[in-house]
């Protein structure tokens, strides 16, 4: 146990993630969230900004476009129609969506809902759940948060499925895309807050007011406030008489700087969620081969998700089939195509 606890040291957890060790929770050695407080909710959070919406919207439909069908088996015993039934019940476009949710958090557990209807014992609904609730121990078993027992509940068998997106022996975790967008997020609200400010100071007029040498200024100022404007400037001058004058500002580069910067953010997160950038930001330049390139990464993408829906599916129908038909070999597979 000593040595884990200088490996926990070594690797920069902080206390917190030294707590779930001995417990027997294994941390999850994102970067992100370590320097964040470990809380995965800050993930969802950002799922309200405009442009990681917007690609999230963009990953998933890839996905949520296709057609299903199934393969058909080589052994009859399994009534035909029997499976489309089933699916035909289930709300796919939603489940899929759930399920798609494991690449952006890194791992996510699904509900399967089972019932007996009919002499059948058939998957009435499946529901995700909220990644918080769930974690990994040393043995990179998945287990539900219980507030009574601290090593939490081990997961019943058939009853979730566990989807990780890129997960390793080290990392049961996966990898979670909004992690690598956590930042370019906060700092692009950082940016949109400063260009907010510059447009409020610059994009209204300022009021010079002129009095002569000896006038109550605080009485001229009064009046300019009735005005409700943005900036005063009161000075004396030689005139005798009041003057008023309109300030305009003409900073047309630094409108363009914030601009370029929030740009540069979306650009981070389109990088990041979709590994390219044409199907969500115009650019100026552009070839054919770029748009083919980037779009031959985006059917990679599809590809990479369609095989996580497919394989939380077919799982599906293992067991279905093995409660209602027994041990059989050659089942139908579900499939994901495009007409």
């Amino acid at each position: 146990m000593h040595k884990e606890l200088k490996k926990i040291v070594a690797s920069k957890y902080n206390l917190q993630g030294l707590k779930k060790l001995v417990s027997g929770q294994l941390p999850n050695p994102d970067y992100v969230l370590n320097k964040i407080g470990g809380r995965i909710e800050a993930l969802n959070e950002i799922k309200y900004d405009s442009h990681v919406a917007s690609c999230i919207q963009s990953r998933k439909s890839g996905v949520l476009s296709h057609e299903w069908e199934f393969t058909e088996g080589t052994d009859q015993s399994v009534a035909p129609g029997f499976l489309k039934d089933l699916f035909d019940r289930l709300n796919l476009p939603g489940i899929i969506s759930e399920i798609l949710e494991a690449p952006l958090l890194g791992y996510k557990v699904l509900e399967i809902i089972w019932r007996e209807e009919n002499g059948y014992i058939i998957p009435v609904d499946i529901i995700g759940k909220p990644s918080e609730w769930f974690f990994f121990d040393e043995l990179n078993i998945c287990r539900f948060r219980n507030s009574s027992n601290v090593k939490g509940e081990i997961l019943s068998p058939r009853k979730f499925f566990v989807v990780q997106h890129n997960a390793t022996y080290n990392n049961p975790y996966g990898e979670a895309l909004l992690s690598k967008c956590y930042w370019p997020v906060f700092y692009k609200k950082e940016v949109v807050k400063f260009w907010a400010t510059f447009c409020e100071k610059y994009g209204m007029p300022f009021i010079w007011a002129s009095v002569p040498f000896g006038s109550d200024t605080d009485d001229m100022m009064n009046k300019m406030e009735d005005l409700k404007q943005d900036g005063i400037v009161i000075t004396e001058g030689d005139s005798n008489d009041n003057s008023v004058t309109l300030l305009d500002a003409s900073k047309s580069s630094s409108p363009d700087l914030y601009s370029q910067f929030i740009g540069f953010f979306n650009s981070e997160i389109s990088k990041a969620i979709l590994s390219q950038t044409l199907t969500t930001e115009i650019q100026d330049k552009g070839t054919y081969a770029a748009s083919k390139t980037h779009s031959e990464v985006r059917q990679d993408i599809i590809d990479a998700d369609k095989r996580l829906v497919e394989n939380c599916f077919n799982k599906l129908i293992d067991w279905v089939i093995e409660y209602n038909f027994g041990n059989i070999p050659n089942i139908p597979k579900f499939r994901l195509y495009q007409e």
